[in-house]
């Protein structure tokens, strides 16, 4: 089994950064609350590593870009919030396995002592939401190239061997916005190819559909103003050959930009425990034997999970509205569109939340 627990794919504007939006990030509350389910999904497989694939940092046109530094550190001076800043400590066992993968691989890959003036907002605006679940895990940035999505594809599988290689639990994740072009008052205008590009996206990761998105027609893409492909085709090699289950957790675009947040289960070989890390309780109905995890949920320390064959739902800790545990699974129950009579397995899990 890969050493690879859990992979998701966020989106980047930094307008979903409080500090930066000042209130306009409430325009894509879904997005928020998606990733918000994320951090929480992340935290319960307990990372001992994090590898983020990212978009708009060092660019080599010919390479993939790793950042060999033993640290990195980036904030949101740009966006006029200065006060938030995000500091990661890197893995240099993984990296050291990352290039030694790639050059047996014949794979173009550029060494970077640093990461421009920062990491970018492709890797800083995912991690905002994230971070909080990842506790003091070390994090990998690497960033795409020009090269072909069939080329990111190879990558990500020689990276799959670099962390299995190095066998600590590990999480990877793909940053990626989707068209830059799905209105007039979008930052590139609007192209019809826009709207069809998140479309056959979204589709692709829901079937997972590798071919689907390693095939897409170049100049399709470059008409709708893609951003995603790249990173997208990276993740589905990490995975490759891996059973996966894909939950599209949101979509929007508010903005004329297509944000999709989306988490990948690794389906362990018995099905029922990709949720392990949990603390899964007995799938019954929620009015019957799981009384006694409510009861004892906390609902300022502990996050619950609610989970049935059709769906998921997630609720972090200490949120605003879960005076209770009740109300706790009442919202995760919402989340995951799962009626209050259906029957569901409860778990929860222990958030550690960064300064």
């Amino acid at each position: 089994m890969t050493a690879i627990k859990f992979a998701c794919i966020s989106p980047h504007p930094p307008i979903i950064v409080r500090e930066v939006g000042r209130g306009r990030e409430r325009e894509v509350q879904r997005t928020i609350d998606a990733l918000e389910q994320l951090a929480g999904d992340l935290a319960a497989h307990r990372p001992d590593t994090v590898l983020l694939m990212a978009t708009h940092g060092p660019l080599n046109p010919g390479a993939f870009v790793l950042l060999t530094a033993p640290a990195a550190q980036g904030g949101f001076a740009r966006w006029g919030a200065p006060q938030v800043s995000l500091r990661f400590d890197t893995d240099p066992e993984l990296i050291a396995a990352i290039r030694d993968e790639a050059e047996q691989a014949e794979l173009p890959l550029d060494a970077a002592a640093r990461w421009d003036d920062g990491l970018d907002w492709s890797v800083t605006v995912p991690l905002y939401y994230l971070r909080c679940g990842m506790a003091d895990a070390p994090l990998t940035p690497m960033n795409v190239s020009f090269l072909s999505a069939r080329r990111h594809f190879q990558l990500g599988q020689a990276v799959r061997r670099a962390i299995d290689r190095v066998g600590r639990r590990a999480v990877v994740v793909a940053s990626a916005d989707l068209s830059h072009r799905l209105s007039e008052d979008g930052p590139y205008g609007f192209d019809p190819a826009g709207p069809e590009l998140d479309l056959r996206i979204r589709e692709a990761v829901a079937s997972w559909d590798v071919e689907a998105l390693l095939t897409m027609d170049e100049e399709f893409r470059e008409r709708a103003g893609d951003d995603a492909v790249a990173s997208l085709s990276f993740l589905m090699g990490a995975l490759d050959s891996l059973h996966v289950r894909p939950r599209v957790l949101s979509y929007e675009g508010p903005f004329g930009v297509g944000y999709m947040v989306a988490a990948v289960d690794i389906l362990e070989d018995d099905e029922g425990r990709t949720f392990a890390e949990a603390e899964p309780a007995r799938a019954e109905p929620a009015e019957a034997a799981p009384q006694d995890i409510v009861a004892a949920a906390g609902p300022n320390r502990f996050g619950v999970v609610v989970q049935n064959g059709r769906g998921r739902g997630l609720l972090l800790p200490d949120i605003e509205g879960a005076d209770n545990a009740e109300q706790q699974v009442a919202i995760a129950r919402s989340k995951a569109i799962i009626e209050r009579h259906e029957p569901v397995s409860l778990g929860r899990f222990d958030v550690r939340r960064l300064a």
